[in-house]
């Protein structure tokens, strides 16, 4: 275990002896919140918005595109104020240079869990609002994906408690008390071109 800045605890373990199928670690699922399979193309619609970015269903999966003219990184909101939840969602990078899946609190950006084509990691964001605050990564680990692989991720939080498990491989786990707040949405962040995103879901959570 690890330790980084006051009440930041982070595990990361690597390896294939565990398993997503059917399996929470330190929450029990609630009511469901969403459930998006992408079956019919065409736009999102409330509440889904597309602040920045390229996001179109088609094909039966959501692909999600950074814009130059942005300047920024497409992102795609849920907005679906929730405080304790598991999410799960199937993933493609097809020339992102990354993914990632963040939270914000009511005044600012939280957490993130961000993949990449060969690492992921779970973050505590820089609060904007302190000149003194920087980003700390709380738990990463090595992971290695290979053009046209899809993957499972299922994340569980609880309080203070963040699990985020990518397929078999990779168990990434955080705890801060910061954590532990009500969150306005449900966010993806791509940059560079594009992800693709399919049987997206979240469930209200409790502990175990």
């Amino acid at each position: 275990m690890k330790i980084i800045a006051a009440a930041l605890v982070a595990l990361s373990l690597c390896g294939a002896g565990s398993t997503l199928a059917g399996e929470l670690l330190i929450a029990k699922k609630g009511a469901s919140l969403m459930e998006a399979d992408f079956s019919t193309d065409g736009a999102l619609k409330a509440p889904w918005t597309m602040p920045k970015g390229k996001w179109e269903v088609k094909d039966g999966v959501l692909s999600g595109a950074e814009l130059e003219a942005d300047k920024h990184a497409a992102v795609l909101h849920y907005n679906k104020k929730v405080h304790n939840l598991i999410v799960e969602f199937d993933y493609e990078i097809k020339g992102a240079k990354f993914l990632h899946l963040s939270f914000n609190h009511p005044k600012g950006h939280l957490w993130r869990l961000m993949i990449t084509d060969k690492e992921v990691r779970l973050q505590k964001d820089k609060d904007k609002k302190d000149a003194n605050s920087k980003a700390e990564v709380a738990a990463k680990a090595s992971f290695s994906s290979t053009p046209g692989e899809r993957h499972h991720v299922v994340v569980e939080i609880v309080g203070s408690q963040i699990v985020a498990r990518i397929d078999d491989k990779v168990t990434l786990k955080a705890s801060n008390s910061a954590f532990d707040t009500q969150k306005p949405n449900i966010r993806f962040i791509v940059r560079g071109e594009s992800v693709l995103l399919d049987n997206v879901k979240a469930w209200q959570a409790e502990a175990k």
